[in-house]
């Protein structure tokens, strides 16, 4: 995978299905991050998301069926990425400021439909996404089912950045923090 003008990184990979050894068996399949970087072209490196098949001639079966597309949209650095719990798909939590606002943000993919939701604010503002875990998610204190928890870097004026922790439901929406 390239870019015209940037190099590709590939920081992060998420195994979707980890296939079937021996010759009758099924590829495996990834969701592989995509990060522009470097290069003559100095827009926001968008994050990008392809999908990936490897095969058991490993490394002469590997087929990218779905080619980056854009999915973590104004991007200060690569994002952090987890297979969604309660779904055939990916997650990713990026810092990034669309419209000016620098705060981190949420999405999902929908991996067989090879569709997003809509980007969620994982916080009003914030810096860089630490890590993000998929598991139980809770609500006002007791465990309501799958959600993900969220590690950013809150930023204020007058004192130094410092690490916040935000629990988000299953379809991405901020449930405590």
């Amino acid at each position: 995978m390239r870019f015209d003008l940037n190099n590709a990184n590939a920081p992060q990979l998420v195994v979707l299905d980890p296939g079937a050894s021996g010759s009758a068996g099924r590829d495996a399949l990834l969701a592989i991050q995509v990060f522009r970087s470097d290069g003559n072209d100095f827009t926001h490196p968008d994050i990008q998301i392809a999908r990936t098949h490897i095969g058991a001639d490993w490394p002469a079966e590997v087929i990218v069926d779905r080619p980056p597309q854009l999915f973590g949209i104004e991007s200060h650095g690569w994002g952090e990425m987890v297979h969604a719990p309660s779904a055939d798909g990916v997650a990713l939590a990026w810092h990034g400021d669309p419209g000016g606002r620098s705060r981190p943000i949420f999405r999902l993919l929908d991996v067989p439909s090879w569709t997003e939701t809509a980007p969620i604010d994982v916080a009003a503002e914030g810096e860089a996404v630490l890590a993000i875990a998929a598991g139980k998610g809770t609500r006002n204190g007791d465990y309501e089912g799958d959600g993900y928890a969220v590690v950013w870097r809150a930023i204020s004026g007058t004192s130094d950045a410092e690490p916040r922790l935000t629990l988000l439901d299953r379809d991405g929406r901020p449930a405590s923090g």
